[in-house]
């Protein structure tokens, strides 16, 4: 179990409409995340709801500046979140809402 197959199962669902659309069904996050669990030990990517919460991040607030790490990673000065790995995790930002 590993934040690595929580972060290449986020990455694989952002393109998997049919489990979006699964993941969507739930009623409340915590049903997100167990299903989440469940269906990345069915893909081999097995990991812990913490791990999966601990790869998702905070959600970014609409039209919030970026957090320094933020900057720096799409400045080029070190990893972390871009505008393209925001982007890949939206859909997983609206099953959790606001």
């Amino acid at each position: 179990m590993s934040l690595e197959n929580a972060r290449l199962f986020i990455e694989a669902a952002s393109e998997d409409q049919a489990l979006q659309q699964r993941l969507a069904a739930a009623r409340e996050p915590a049903e997100v995340v167990r299903l989440a669990v469940e269906a990345s030990s069915e893909r081999g990517l097995p990991f812990t709801s913490e791990e999966l919460l601990t790869s998702i991040g905070p959600r970014p607030a609409d039209g919030a500046e970026l957090l320094d790490y933020q900057l720096e990673a799409v400045a080029g000065g070190g990893a972390g979140d871009t505008p393209e790995t925001l982007a890949r995790r939206r859909w997983i930002y609206r099953i959790f809402g606001s």
